[in-house]
């Protein structure tokens, strides 16, 4: 049987995780735009921002730092994204431990890292307590700034009371709306 520490570290370790590999993809993507010397990457400009095209998607400098994102910011402009509100510095990035739909911890690791780029503080949170182990537990009524990762059966992005809610029936929609609101984060998008 195992137990909440085991199945705590196992969710820690599975953030470490897709953290590594998001900073691989991105050390890849920059070395592929580096070797670009050709000119054949497709490029074009959003909102002051240049997109390079990539095998992998596109990349884009921000703040001086080369980033690889799957989307261009105009395949996503049908998503309306509430405001992620950051001045208040902590950030509680809310998922529920028996989701089925989806495996949020991915996208709540890229925003995560993101929201920590941006200078917010990103914190993992549990929508309920049974297992989440040590993992803090909040609900959308406390007035905290909170993104929660919700399964469902349509996409979309909204507000519920505190919360940015990203609901999702699946990993590739998920995946749209995360790089929605980290378009959102970095400024880029709305």
């Amino acid at each position: 049987m195992i137990t909440r520490t085991e199945k705590w570290y196992k969710r820690k370790s599975a953030y470490a995780l897709a953290l590594l590999i998001v900073m691989v993809a991105s050390t890849i993507g920059f070395a592929l735009v580096n070797n670009n010397t050709t000119g054949q990457g497709t490029s074009n400009e959003y909102n002051g921002y240049t997109f390079v095209a990539t095998p992998q998607g596109w990349m884009s400098t921000v703040n001086g730092q080369r980033i690889a994102f799957a989307y261009h910011p105009s395949e996503l402009e049908q998503i309306s994204m509430p405001r992620i509100e950051r001045s208040r510095g902590r950030v509680y990035l809310i998922s529920h431990p028996n989701e089925t739909t989806f495996d949020a911890s991915f996208a709540a690791s890229r925003l995560g890292a993101f929201l920590q780029f941006a200078g917010s503080s990103p914190q993992e949170a549990c929508a309920v307590a049974e297992g989440c182990g040590d993992i803090p537990v909040r609900n959308c009524t406390e007035p905290l700034v909170m993104v929660y990762y919700r399964g469902g059966n349509e996409t979309k992005a909204y507000q519920q009371d505190n919360c940015v809610v990203l609901e999702a029936p699946a990993d590739y929609e998920l995946s749209q709306l995360n790089e929605r609101a980290i378009f959102q984060v970095l400024g880029i998008m709305p």
